[in-house]
């Protein structure tokens, strides 16, 4: 494994505005709620070392010492989850993955995303039917509340493979994962945690990591979580044209969808066209569908 300290470069200032989505989601109990999902807007520039700790022999020990703590943890997560791990290169974004799958552990068969296989079976189901009518009824009714422009969604499923390569690109996760590798070699520095990992120190870095405090708040779900990998979430976009008018960057949320309106014209051609929708409301900023829109079941393979 690449030791922490070997980046040593300083990176290039860069620039980024992370999606803002309204998303369709699944409410606690079964049922679906549609999310705006909200993001802060990025810009940044990333300094020489991933974690900020100086360079040393004791340092090099220190963070090999969490490297073993790290897939010592891995080893025992859900093996979807273990699988996914080593496809995060940085080590401050895998073990953010890491903490986001110890906090879903008893989800994860229920959230992770679906395989190609089953993308297909729910392609021809009744359901994904009744997602693209609905949808096609807030799109006609939208555009005819407002005449010249159009609103358009990607009811598309987001694929592990897309959710990965995300997560090793976005800012925020690369901020969270430099802090929770700081965080980590200070709890691993107390005397009662061996060089090598025991039942006792095992459990109790666990706990650690499990409930640690980001820095940092992730701004996307952990890899294989997202809801998009099992279409509860849907993107939608104001169009005029084929000039975006209110889309899915951070940065234009409040010019394009709170003080020019869409979001509240948005809301209101849902309330027209559909009794599965409802929102979006001011706190937390959600749309949601009713108790009445039942989730397809989607048989899955168990994991031994």
């Amino acid at each position: 494994m690449t030791n922490l300290n070997t980046e040593k470069h300083r990176e290039q200032t860069q620039r980024g505005a992370e999606k803002r989505q309204v998303s369709w989601q699944a409410a606690p109990g079964g049922e679906k709620t549609l999310n705006i999902i909200i993001v802060q807007s990025l810009t940044f520039a990333l300094l020489a070392s991933s974690i900020n700790y100086p360079l040393s022999a004791g340092n090099l020990n220190a963070e090999a010492k969490l490297q073993r703590y790290a897939e010592a943890v891995s080893g025992k997560l859900h093996p979807w989850a273990r699988a996914a791990v080593p496809r995060i290169p940085d080590f401050g974004r895998r073990l953010v993955a890491i903490r986001g799958y110890l906090r879903s552990a008893q989800a994860i068969e229920a959230k992770w995303v679906w395989s190609p296989e089953e993308i297909g079976r729910f392609k021809v189901s009744a359901e994904h039917q009744e997602i693209l009518a609905e949808v096609e009824k807030i799109k006609r009714r939208f555009g005819e509340l407002n005449p010249g422009y159009t609103l358009s969604a990607n009811t598309g499923v987001r694929s592990l493979d897309e959710q990965i390569k995300s997560w090793n690109e976005t800012a925020s996760i690369k901020r969270a994962g430099e802090a929770l590798v700081a965080d980590s070699l200070k709890e691993l520095s107390a005397p009662n945690y061996k060089d090598e990992p025991d039942a006792a120190g095992l459990a109790r870095f666990t706990r650690f990591l499990q409930y640690a405090r980001l820095a940092q708040v992730p701004t996307l779900a952990t890899p294989g979580l997202s809801p998009h990998g099992q279409l509860r979430a849907l993107d939608f976009v104001v169009k005029r044209g084929d000039q975006v008018i209110a889309g899915t960057l951070s940065a234009n949320i409040k010019n394009e969808w709170d003080d020019s309106g869409w979001g509240r014209k948005l809301n209101e051609a849902i309330k027209q066209s559909s009794n599965k929708f409802t929102g979006p409301l001011a706190s937390p900023r959600r749309l949601g569908i009713t108790p009445t829109f039942r989730r397809a079941q989607v048989a899955r393979l168990t994991c031994s």
